[in-house]
């Protein structure tokens, strides 16, 4: 049974999954309505059942005035994002009830915030009845407390030279130097690299931290997708494709951190924050694209997303292992049983062998490739996969909230362009 939170649903939000998606949680909410009757959950309710009336509508392109792709794409994405608004809203008690409590209810809390967002008429009161000495009251304390602050300024103010006086601050005592503590994965000031210490059985050795840093990725043939032999479990619809050829590349060492993102975009909106060298995570596909023309307006390159075929490629790295670099999970990637449910600085695991770090786990990463149900029509030579298929896009690698059977190297999903949670980030390619 699912453990049911904000991000269960998010999962799968995606216009391959959309259309289930809407069912399931009008299921779900219709299943919390049968036994208790509120009034939030009910609203909620009604929306996504608008939300799916409009769904059928964009998939019969009838009134609503789409005549073409473009406007479907539009309507699809106004949809994600309503539908994203409704999953963030949706209340504790109910996550409480889909996870066995049938006795979760609205706490008082939850009723007076709910109450609280309500608009509530202001009451126009009659000149009449205004209570004139309480008026004369608070005029005469406001007079007082004036009076007071006048002689607190001449006594402890701070006045500068020409006796302009300036805000008084409240002087934080200043812990030694020794006792404070480094944000996880902020580099000191006087660093002029991103350094890491990364400690084994033998020695400690650094770790030079750059988001730029590209590897040769050696050009070669290999098996796509998941096969059974090598890959185990594999789904009716998860296929291999024999003769994928990928041309040699160079491909990030590492995920994209949230220094470099800053540096770039001057704003940083990760959700695990104070992590220079943690993945940046909450980015759309669209954002990234926005963020590689920044990037390379300022260094003149041509860096990319890789293309499905090439992530796998590298991920793989002419091995037959279940994740990229080892069949023992937790000598490479950061997940759900090892994360802490949170991102970790790029880098603190085992690289696999092309020299890549964290293409299993930590955050999934954006391809630049559209999503096809199945790849067997996909292009054998490597290349992004951007014809037919529908408007979302491919994310590889597993990340730190998904369990094991999740972070295998086969393992492929699909996002809206415009889709963004805090399990998605991005590294780059080069040609």
């Amino acid at each position: 049974m699912p453990t049911y939170n904000k991000l269960y649903y998010q999962e799968y939000v995606g216009e391959d999954r959309t259309e289930e998606l809407l069912e399931d949680l009008r299921k779900d909410l219709n299943q919390y309505l049968s036994v208790h009757h509120v009034e939030k959950i009910q609203k909620t309710h009604d929306d996504i059942l608008m939300l799916k009336g409009r769904w059928e509508r964009v998939e019969r392109k009838d009134n609503l005035g789409i005549d073409d792709d473009k406007e479907s794409e539009k309507e699809i994405n106004r949809i994600t994002y309503s539908l994203l608004e409704i999953i963030n809203d949706l209340p504790s008690y109910f996550f409480d009830f889909m996870n066995g409590n049938k006795n979760a209810k609205p706490s008082i809390q939850h009723v007076k915030k709910e109450v609280e967002q309500k608009t509530i008429p202001k009451k126009e009161i009659s000149p009449s009845k205004t209570n004139w000495t309480k008026i004369v009251g608070l005029v005469v304390l406001l007079a007082l407390l004036g009076i007071g602050l006048k002689y607190f300024l001449g006594k402890g103010g701070i006045r500068n030279n020409n006796d302009d006086i300036k805000t008084t601050t409240k002087i934080e005592k200043e812990e030694p130097e020794n006792n404070i503590k480094e944000k996880k994965g902020t580099l000191p000031k006087d660093k002029e690299s991103d350094t890491k210490i990364i400690e084994d059985d033998k020695h400690v050795k650094p770790l030079v931290i750059n988001s730029l840093e590209m590897v040769d990725i050696p050009g070669g043939t290999f098996t796509m997708g998941c096969e059974e032999m090598r890959d185990r479990n594999c789904q009716s619809n998860w296929i291999a494709i024999e003769g994928v050829n990928v041309a040699p590349f160079k491909m990030g060492k590492f995920e994209v951190t949230q220094k470099l993102w800053q540096e770039i975009m001057k704003e940083n909106r990760s959700h695990f924050k104070d992590c220079d060298l943690c993945p940046v995570e909450t980015v759309t596909w669209k954002d990234v694209q926005m963020f590689i023309k920044k990037l390379n307006s300022k260094t003149g390159k041509k860096y990319r997303l890789p293309s499905e075929a090439e992530w796998e490629y590298a991920a793989r790295s002419n091995s037959d292992l279940m994740y990229s670099g080892s069949d023992d999970i937790d000598e490479v990637a950061w997940y759900s049983d090892s994360a802490d449910k949170e991102t970790h600085p790029v880098g603190s695991k085992k690289p696999n062998a092309f020299g890549l770090y964290d293409m299993t786990g930590n955050v999934t990463e954006w391809c630049q490739d559209t999503w096809h149900n199945k790849i067997d029509d996909i292009p054998k030579n490597g290349k992004a996969w951007e014809t037919g298929g529908s408007t979302g896009r491919v994310t590889k690698g597993g990340s730190w909230y998904k369990i094991k059977r999740y972070q295998a190297v086969h393992y492929r999903t699909s996002r809206s362009e415009i889709f963004r949670n805090n399990m998605i980030g991005f590294r780059l390619a080069h040609d």
